[in-house]
C-alpha cells in the first residue's frame, strides 16, 4: 500500500480587513460589483490568499474590495509564506490559469434553462447571444422538403 504524502492541510482563518492590504502591483482589473453581488448571494466560498509576513493580498484583491463595498469587517484568508518573487508568480499564475477556462455552450445553456440567467458574474449580453444562436438554428415552423397535396 502506498504511503500517504505528508501534506499540511490548508488552514483558512477569519481576518479583519485592516490586517490586509491590496497588492499595488496587481495587474488584474476585476468587476468588483459582480463579485459583491456574488458575495451577497452566496457568501465567501473562496479564501483570499495573502502573504503571511506583509498582509499583502496575492489573490483576491477584488474580493477584498467587494467585501469593503458590502461593509464587511472580516474575510476568510489563507496565509502563505511566500517571498516577494514567489508571491508575484503565484498571483500571476492564479489569474492566468483562470483565463484558460472555456464554457461548454450546450452544458451552460442547459444549466441556465434550469436555474435562470440572472446569475452574478455572468455576462448577460453573452447569455443572450448564446440563446439567440439556438433560436437561429432551430426553425420556428416545421419545414418540409416537399409539399403535401
Amino acid at each position: 500500500m502506498a504511503e500517504k504524502p505528508d501534506i499540511d492541510p490548508m488552514k483558512v482563518v477569519v481576518v479583519p480587513l485592516g490586517a490586509l492590504h491590496l497588492d499595488p502591483q496587481n495587474a488584474r482589473k476585476g468587476n468588483v460589483q459582480a463579485i459583491a453581488e456574488s458575495l451577497k448571494e452566496f457568501g465567501q466560498h473562496r479564501a483570499i490568499i495573502a502573504q503571511k509576513d506583509t498582509g499583502r493580498i496575492i489573490s483576491g484583491n477584488h474580493t477584498y474590495l467587494a467585501a469593503q463595498t458590502l461593509g464587511w469587517s472580516h474575510v476568510n484568508v489563507f496565509w502563505v509564506d511566500d517571498d516577494d518573487e514567489k508571491a508575484l508568480r503565484r498571483g500571476l499564475a492564479d489569474n492566468a490559469v483562470g483565463d484558460q477556462a472555456k464554457w461548454d455552450d450546450g452544458a451552460l445553456r442547459k444549466l441556465l434553462e434550469e436555474t435562470g440567467t440572472d446569475v452574478p458574474g455572468l455576462d448577460q449580453a453573452q447569455v443572450a447571444k448564446l440563446f439567440k444562436e439556438i433560436e437561429d438554428v432551430v426553425p420556428k415552423e416545421a419545414v418540409y422538403p416537399f409539399s403535401v397535396s
